[in-house]
């Protein structure tokens, strides 16, 4: 019951990041000396934290050169790694550096304790 509590808050939390509507972002952005074009849909995005998967809508930016990935700012100031919140990717690498630890083991625990699956 705690868990789905936290999973319910960090989701409202994040919701709350950015503009619920696309059109009250900004059209373009500039990141790394290049420029990124809105997009006109937000993309969703399963993130893992310490109380389970949540899902986010995030705006994207497509680049203007062709070959480069696009950008989320959502993802960025979340501080997102790989889909996991910086709370739990700052877990897996506590359980990672525990004496006689390895991949196995730190997903069972992240299992096990966070319900990531």
């Amino acid at each position: 019951m705690v868990r789905e509590l936290g999973r319910q808050v960090v989701q409202f939390r994040y919701d709350r990041v950015e503009p619920a509507a696309v059109a009250d972002h900004p059209k373009s952005a500039h990141f790394e000396r290049e420029r990124y074009t809105r997009g006109y849909a937000k993309t969703p995005q399963n993130v893992w934290t310490l109380f389970g998967q949540i899902r986010v809508g995030r705006v994207g930016y497509r680049p203007s050169q062709a070959g480069e990935p696009m950008l989320f700012p959502l993802a960025h100031r979340l501080g997102l790694v790989h889909g996991a919140s910086p709370a739990l990717a700052a877990r897996a690498c506590q359980f990672l550096a525990e004496a006689g630890s390895n991949q196995q083991r730190v997903m069972d625990r992240l299992r096990t304790d966070h319900g990531v699956g």
